[in-house]
């Protein structure tokens, strides 16, 4: 019997596509497979762990990109041909990635904190 848990194409279509019909066409499989390893918690495991290294990857791409792109909001902002409006959104831009960047940044913090807390916890005593 196949593993399809481990099948590179299963997981692939299961991460490509939503509808079950579109799943079996691209896996080459029934859809009474695909239903089933629906329901299937490691299959379901796999897809979680690979869906979250792919945000993750394109998490990590974005940022990378980050300090260019303020770079270049800073330099149409700073341009004395760019209308003002497109300056007033440039920086209202700048102000809401900053924003959000601080909150992402935040959460990160406290939620290394919340694992290393409970990496060195003590749960005999409950």
């Amino acid at each position: 019997m196949t593993d399809y848990r481990r099948s590179e194409k299963t997981i692939k279509a299961f991460l490509e596509n939503a509808k079950v019909v579109d799943i079996a066409k691209a896996a080459g499989l029934s859809r009474s497979t695909v239903y089933r390893l629906q329901k299937d918690a490691d299959f379901q495991a796999v897809l979680t762990e690979r869906r979250t290294a792919l945000v993750q990857a394109a998490t990590d791409e974005m940022r990378s990109y980050i300090l260019k792109d303020v770079q270049i909001l800073q330099s149409v902002i700073e341009d004395s041909d760019t209308p003002s409006g497109t300056k007033v959104y440039a920086v209202s831009t700048m102000l809401t990635q900053l924003a959000s960047w601080i909150q992402i940044t935040d959460f990160e913090q406290r939620l290394a904190a919340i694992e290393n807390e409970t990496k060195n916890a003590d749960f005999r005593r409950f």
